[in-house]
């Protein structure tokens, strides 16, 4: 629940392809710097963002102070070709590195690599499929009937379904997501190409999440506050009976 309640500050475990639109090039575009989540008890989840002078996100560090849930401290940095593609991405969370890499066709992403760690050295192989610029589909190479969709409207993904059969019976999520007609704080950092371990970077901000599944069948609401230009300054998601978690958004100018 406590990544849920955070999906509005970013997508962590997401993939999602799509190319930059317009709106980026906006003269008040900003990016965000920094989102801290603060919940009932004084416990605080920070992600601080780190960008290089062609506004590409360089390196990503989230860090939970408090004791309501397992430790999460990650660290995730960020390479480019000379095409703006990212290529690989590497993340050490809780001491645990773990690499993925992206493979392109003609400009166009294809297949991504993940190795989980040293511990684990199985590599697992996902082919993506795209169609009208966007990523609607990745195939697990590793674990054969294993797959992602998604669904897209006005620039927004409305709907994923995760279809697991790795531990040979199958295991089927659902995600989706209704949005605002405000900016999303993570409206600036965009790719491309946006791919798993990546924020994503849709073009509204989030108002309700819901996640079904075998095990699993939940709403998470997002009310939020909003600067000048229409970018979220804090949301606030119901937690628990009577909380309520308050994040807290910062930015800087786009370069």
């Amino acid at each position: 629940m406590k990544k849920a309640l955070l999906i509005c500050t970013c997508f962590m475990l997401l993939l999602l392809a799509c190319k930059k639109n317009n709106d980026n090039q906006s003269s008040d575009k900003k990016l965000i710097k920094s989102a801290v989540s603060t919940y009932p008890n004084g416990d605080q989840y920070v992600i601080n963002y780190d960008y290089d002078n062609n506004n590409r996100l360089t390196s990503l560090q989230t860090r939970y102070t408090g004791t309501q849930f397992p430790p999460d401290d990650v660290d995730q940095t960020f390479f480019y070709d000379n095409e703006e593609n990212l290529i690989k991405t590497v993340s050490i969370e809780n001491g645990v590195k773990s690499v993925f890499t992206y493979t392109y066709d003609k400009g166009i992403p294809t297949m991504m690599t993940y190795q989980p760690s040293a511990d684990n050295p199985r590599t697992v192989v996902d082919k993506l499929v795209v169609e009208n610029g966007l990523v609607v589909k990745t195939i697990s190479q590793t674990y054969p009937g294993s797959f992602n969709e998604y669904f897209y409207q006005n620039g927004n993904l409305i709907k994923s379904v995760s279809t697991d059969v790795s531990n040979n019976k199958p295991y089927i999520a659902t995600g989706e997501y209704e949005y605002g007609d405000n900016k999303s704080a993570n409206t600036g950092v965009g790719l491309k190409w946006k791919v798993f371990n990546y924020p994503s970077s849709s073009k509204n901000e989030i108002i309700k999440y819901t996640r079904k599944s075998p095990d699993e069948n939940y709403s998470v609401l997002y009310k939020y506050t909003y600067d000048e230009s229409g970018y979220p300054l804090t949301s606030d998601t119901p937690f628990g009976t009577d909380g309520h978690t308050i994040t807290k958004y910062t930015y800087i100018n786009y370069k």
